[in-house]
């Protein structure tokens, strides 16, 4: 029996993911020394199919607090792959979710990946940089906080979708012919603003220059989708919403305190 476990131990010792993760992890340092950002970039990706608890810590440690931000955003989306080690890979995201306002494509890269890792601890987070970026007019990074929330399914953040709601009202594209368009998880939205056109736009604005300024701003019919995640109900405006959301509070553990004041108020 004792040479047995000591087989056992010896096989724990040299497991061969851990081998294999140890190596990825020295390479990555050979490659990631070069003053090249692009090399850097190439030297993080090339971690994404080792998913390790080591490599998610050199990529959390290192790559992610990278002064460059390419290489960040390349870190971030790295990260997002490390499925099933999201108690290892989400608090770096959630840690740095509040130091990118300078870089929003970088901001994105990290609220994507905490929901793909569908990471429950970036709550607080999340929320901060939501309103963050909404005061900005930086509606892409906004938009994402707003997906990931439904992806979550964080039932806590609805007050703060209500509050979304009320300060974007005006940006609710309904009332055409045609439905409200929204963008899928993980789409461009850019792409998304194509695709309604070509399906709606002639018959949506017959005879008319179709608003594109309009069309850019999309979170709207994004934050109903996340609604109709959590809740299974869906609103047609932010009064409609606070008026269920006010009659169901005790559904979701909140109170009337945790309610954002109406508008002009």
């Amino acid at each position: 029996m004792p040479a047995i476990l000591a087989a056992l131990l010896a096989f724990i010792a040299n497991d061969p993911a851990d081998a294999e993760a140890r190596a990825a992890v020295e390479a990555f340092r050979k490659a990631y020394a070069a003053e090249d950002p692009e090399a850097r970039c190439r030297a993080v990706a090339a971690l994404a199919e080792c998913p390790h608890a080591l490599v998610v810590e050199e990529v959390g440690k290192t790559a992610l607090a990278d002064a460059e931000p390419s290489v960040r955003d390349v870190a971030a989306q790295v990260l997002g792959r490390m499925k099933g080690l999201a108690d290892a890979a989400g608090p770096y995201l959630r840690d740095r979710c509040g130091k990118e306002d300078a870089c929003p494509d970088v901001q994105i890269s990290i609220v994507r990946s905490i929901g793909r890792l569908e990471y429950a601890g970036a709550h607080d987070a999340l929320l901060a940089a939501g309103a963050r970026f909404a005061k900005q007019d930086a509606t892409l990074v906004t938009l994402e906080v707003i997906r990931t929330i439904g992806v979550l399914k964080d039932v806590k953040a609805l007050p703060f979708l209500l509050k979304l709601a009320e300060y974007g009202e005006g940006e609710v594209i309904r009332g055409r012919r045609g439905p409200a368009m929204r963008v899928p998880y993980g789409q461009d939205p850019s792409v998304s603003r194509w695709n309604w056109m070509r399906k709606y736009g002639k018959a949506a604005f017959p005879g008319e220059k179709p608003p594109v300024d309009d069309l850019d701003k999309w979170w709207m019919p994004n934050l109903i989708d996340a609604v109709q995640a959590m809740t299974g109900q869906e609103f047609d405006d932010a009064a409609a919403f606070r008026a269920w959301l006010t009659a169901h509070l005790a559904d979701f553990g909140l109170k009337k305190a945790d309610l954002p004041k109406p508008p002009g108020r």
